[in-house]
């Protein structure tokens, strides 16, 4: 039996970060801490093999980095796990540096999307990292500790870098098909501060609860696919209410994010889920986010009969040319569509729009902003399109050179580091802001955010989030 510690890193330069999966930006944009659900899932799955694991989410234990080493002292774990994401990756290397600094015994295991995108180049950059995982971390990293604990040749793990000697090995890709979500323990909720993570629309706590992984689709710009696979993988029906029930019994959680490239991928499996959680009278509340050519009016009445009270679409532009040139494979008229039957149903929906998507110029960036400020969307995020490495739109963008900055802590969705064939990173930066100025000081928008700051009793998430707009 192996002593692990995992850690959602401390606040960085007095900011706190989202790492999940591909959603990698300051809490503030959605003015909510979240619960780290695949540090949970991973603690689940390594306890469940008789290891001795202690999980610490920094940020909600509002834990600083010499709270973090005395709690490393007084555990003493063999390996320790360390959450990461693009934004915060100074912070996140900064902890596992004073970590092996202190405790060079110690074998550090990075996990996120940095890694996985990154791979071998991260341990180039970060010589306090031993190992980086590739891809959902759970069973890379519990085969990782099996083969710490038995002197195993880590050659035959796929989905891991390592160090051998002076060199950095590379093995070949883990198999997503082969990671059956069904099989995972329930998330280690028991190790976590729940009162922490708390909705913006109510301040009531939430928890997010994963019901699929895997995404199908082709958008030039998403990264999510290196991370989960593209095929779409479901968990049970029955699970996902055990596990829905156990929040509500045992930690008195009645509020979630259902955790999926897309509720409504396949369309019959959101009906279930819904039919489920109508006939176990589970009285809970939820949101979750679809794609606007997967929606209807009789999957939108059920989804608000079964206690959704909101849902976010992928918009990215109102423009079909744009749409068309970045693999969405959805149409206007079909943005315009799903607006429609979510304000008839009454299911807040929130978009999501990019600018600097090849195409895109100053022309049709303003016709974004006018569309969303003409729309009847409850709520929206702007974003700067961002080359991740490995994507699509990366490897457009280094063939037209138009990255101009290799600094990944700047690659997330409030700063631009790409420009276009048009539009300048001070063109797009300067039209994100133009457009949260614009959609956010609408008399409707005003009177959503004062009904929020009402349920919420606070005025800090609603702070933050225009401090990230900066509008």
């Amino acid at each position: 039996m192996l002593k692990i510690l995992i850690i959602n890193p401390p606040t960085f330069a007095r900011q706190n970060y989202i790492r999940e999966g591909r959603c990698m930006q300051a809490t503030s944009s959605w003015g909510s801490l979240w619960m780290p659900l695949s540090l949970a899932s991973t603690a689940a799955i390594l306890r469940e093999n008789n290891n001795s694991v202690q999980l610490i989410d920094c940020q909600a234990e509002n834990m600083n980095t010499s709270q973090l080493l005395s709690a490393v002292n007084e555990f003493k774990p063999s390996v320790l796990v360390v959450n990461t994401g693009f934004p915060s990756i100074v912070g996140d290397m900064q902890t596992a540096a004073a970590i092996k600094k202190r405790f060079q015994n110690i074998k550090i295991v990075a996990i996120g999307m940095y890694p996985t995108l990154l791979k071998k180049k991260m341990l180039e950059q970060y010589q306090s990292i031993d190992y980086a995982v590739v891809g959902e971390p759970e069973w890379i990293v519990n085969d990782l500790v099996d083969a710490t604990e038995n002197d195993k040749p880590l050659s035959s793990l796929k989905g891991l870098v390592f160090r051998d000697s002076l060199e950095i090995i590379e093995n070949s890709p883990q198999c997503f098909d082969d990671n059956q979500i069904e099989d995972l323990p329930f998330p280690t909720r028991d190790l976590l501060k729940n009162d922490a993570y708390r909705h913006v629309s109510d301040n009531e706590k939430f928890t997010h609860v994963n019901i699929a992984r895997g995404c199908p689709h082709n958008c030039t710009y998403c990264a999510a696919h290196h991370y989960y696979g593209k095929k779409i993988r479901k968990r049970s029906i029955n699970s996902i209410i055990k596990e829905l029930n156990e929040c509500i019994t045992k930690y008195q959680i009645r509020k979630f994010v259902f955790w999926s490239e897309s509720f409504t991928l396949e369309r019959d499996f959101g009906i279930q889920i819904c039919d489920k959680i109508i006939q176990n009278n589970l009285e809970i509340a939820w949101y979750t986010r679809s794609r606007v050519d997967n929606l209807d009016l009789e999957l939108l009445e059920k989804m608000k009969n079964a206690g959704c009270k909101g849902i976010s679409i992928g918009i990215e532009s109102p423009n079909n040319e744009i749409l068309s040139a970045c693999k969405k494979n959805i149409t206007v008229d079909q943005i315009n569509n799903a607006i429609q039957m979510a304000n008839q149903v009454g299911i807040h929906i929130t978009g999501h729009f990019v600018f600097g998507l090849p195409g895109d110029d100053y022309e049709s960036a303003m016709e974004t902003i006018k569309f969303a400020c003409q729309s009847k969307l409850d709520f929206a995020q702007f974003y700067c399109a961002v080359p991740y490495p490995q994507t699509d739109l990366w490897k457009t963008a280094v063939k037209n050179n138009w990255i101009e900055s290799c600094d990944y802590s700047r690659y997330h969705l409030a700063d631009s580091v790409m420009r276009n064939e048009s539009l300048s990173c001070k063109d797009i930066k300067n039209l994100r802001k133009k457009a949260f100025k614009s959609f956010y000081r609408k008399p409707d928008t005003i009177t959503n955010a004062i009904k929020l700051v009402i349920k919420n009793k606070s005025v800090t998430p609603h702070i933050g989030f225009m401090k990230w707009s900066k509008a």
